[in-house]
């Protein structure tokens, strides 16, 4: 893909407030239906948003990829992950993040990645504790 061909497919995107908004949007839905799916989680925010620009090829092209700050609950939900995955991937293809990619599944370790067509995903994960976290693809200001 050439530069001409990259800026219109960023032009065609949301602008980057509107995916960050979208995204912040999903990890909290998803972040109330695992505490539902898992008898009630305190959530708690960790970490700050943070954005980087974007590699080929959309590179030099103004284009960035926010990271949103994660959502963190201080136990795991081992018993609860397959009705937690589930409530999260039900949410998650509703908001157009149809690819599940499984990272993680051992008995006491759990991570799961949801991904937009436009490279944007949301992660699900228990171990010792819980995190929802995500980030954009690639979208101009």
């Amino acid at each position: 893909m050439n530069a001409d061909e990259a800026r219109s497919v960023l032009q065609a995107r949301p602008s980057s407030a509107e995916a960050t908004a979208s995204v912040v949007s999903l990890r909290d839905a998803v972040a109330q239906a695992v505490s539902q799916a898992a008898g009630g989680l305190e959530w708690q925010p960790v970490g700050e948003q943070s954005s980087a620009g974007c590699g080929a090829p959309f590179s030099g092209l103004d284009a960035t990829t926010v990271f949103v700050g994660d959502l963190l609950a201080p136990r795991a939900i081992h018993e609860q992950w397959a009705a937690a995955q589930e409530a999260a991937q039900r949410l998650a293809a509703d908001a157009g993040f149809t690819e599940v990619v499984v990272k993680v599944d051992r008995p006491d370790n759990h991570q799961v990645r949801f991904v937009s067509p436009d490279g944007a995903y949301l992660d699900l994960g228990t171990k010792v504790t819980t995190l929802v976290s995500g980030a954009t693809g690639c979208h101009l200001p």
